[in-house]
């Protein structure tokens, strides 16, 4: 555990290289291998100017119950190689106008 008044931080890490940095700049958690989080009820996430999530080995995945994404203005979806949409119930695309191949 190091406390530095000189970095205004404080940084836990373990023989593992996991470690947690509290800063001015804020929070960073590290971990050598993966970082799980459980919890008995809700999990939540709110980031003022923008949340992100990234992969670039690998895939990012959702599943729940009900999945529900939501724009205040635009809400873009695309895939470099395929991109597919389906349902085995059914699905519903609506808009004041819908485009198609445009």
């Amino acid at each position: 555990m190091i406390f530095s008044d000189e970095d205004q931080g404080i940084t836990i890490s373990d023989q593992n290289e996991n470690s947690i940095k509290l800063s001015p700049g804020g929070i960073e958690i590290t971990s050598a291998s993966s970082i799980q989080i459980n919890a008995s009820e809700s999990i939540n996430m709110d980031g003022p100017f923008g949340i992100t999530a990234t992969a670039d080995g690998g895939s990012i995945s959702l599943s729940g119950m009900n999945i529900s994404c939501t724009a205040d203005t635009e809400l873009n979806l695309g895939a470099d190689a395929a991109a597919s949409l389906s349902s085995s119930g059914e699905l519903s695309i609506t808009g004041t106008i819908v485009l198609i191949n445009s």
